[in-house]
């Protein structure tokens, strides 16, 4: 997701010199990603943060990356939302949190891989990571990457003879989705250092209505009615925002399950639907995605590659 930092994903030199050396360009294949895959999707209480957890959460079902959703809490306790599978039972996952190179969500690198560690009985074929700056190593410390990497090295693989994870893969620095197509999920990717597009970029648009509102609206203020939606007081139910929403049900999660992911199809629908077009009181995640193009893939590591560290 969007570091902690910023939303748009600044990215800094250490950041940059990852992406140039083991991240793809935009548009080459995530390994973490291979189709035919029944993916877990793991979150935690920065869904509530704003709603970018659960765009991600729309962008993995629509792509058929994933559908099993569970949360984990800061102590490491995991509860299955919408299956009755536990976590263990699936060789393939993908983590939607925010982050920065120390931090995923409410706990440092190190203790989401301990936390991680606890739930497998074997090493997983793949680890997926939207939380920015995952693959990102800070000064004297390994990356979220390579915590994960070390905490399975000597676990057998669930392929007869391997070990460790099979392949890792997280953003070199701040992230965000970048659809292929204007306001569709099929197709984006998530990107490090994505830029605006220009008018030019919205002229193959063949409806004349939508290439002229993105030509004419600006994304800042499609972004800034999602964020002043998000707690704007009433704009959930009466008396009630939608972060403060999503924080009661995280805080009960354990007997709140079907009411959290009630609450993330909500969010979906009210801040995600596809085709909505630029306007002034539009307030749509996936729109303002849509103004922004390039920037480079995932840093991807695992057993035939170690992953980024400053150790």
């Amino acid at each position: 997701m969007f570091s902690k930092k910023t939303r748009k994903g600044f990215v800094g030199g250490v950041a940059l010199a990852l992406a140039g050396v083991m991240a793809g360009e935009a548009g080459a294949a995530d390994a973490a990603l291979a189709s035919g895959k029944n993916r877990a999707i793991l979150i935690d209480e920065d869904v509530c943060e704003n709603v970018n957890v659960s765009i991600a959460v729309a962008w993995a079902n629509a792509n058929d990356y994933g559908k099993d959703l569970f949360f984990m809490t800061g102590a490491g306790a995991v509860y299955n939302l919408n299956t009755t599978k536990y976590l263990h039972d699936y060789k393939d996952f993908m983590v939607f949190s925010h982050g920065n190179d120390t931090q995923i969500g409410p706990n440092s690198n190190e203790d989401f891989a301990e936390h991680f560690y606890m739930t497998q009985d074997k090493a997983p074929d793949s680890v997926f990571f939207k939380s920015c700056e995952a693959g990102v190593a800070p000064a004297g410390e390994p990356s979220l990457l390579r915590y994960m990497q070390l905490q399975f090295k000597n676990e057998d693989g669930w392929t007869s003879g391997t070990k460790g994870i099979g392949v890792l893969s997280g953003p070199p620095g701040g992230c965000q989705l970048v659809p292929s197509t204007v306001m569709r999920y099929a197709g984006a990717e998530v990107r490090t250092g994505a830029v605006s597009k220009d008018n030019a970029d919205f002229g193959g648009i063949p409806n004349p209505v939508v290439r002229q509102a993105f030509q004419t609206i600006a994304d800042g203020t499609i972004f800034g009615n999602v964020s002043d939606k998000w707690t704007a007081q009433g704009a959930y139910a009466a008396d009630q925002n939608y972060k403060t929403t999503c924080q009661a049900l995280v805080a009960d999660v354990k007997n709140k399950k079907q009411d959290l992911v009630n609450f993330i199809s909500e969010v979906i629908r009210e801040f995600g639907q596809e085709d909505v077009v630029p306007a002034n009181n539009v307030a749509n995640m996936l729109t303002s995605y849509s103004y922004d193009k390039g920037g480079v893939a995932n840093v991807t590591c695992g057993r035939a590659a170690d992953c980024p560290s400053n150790e």
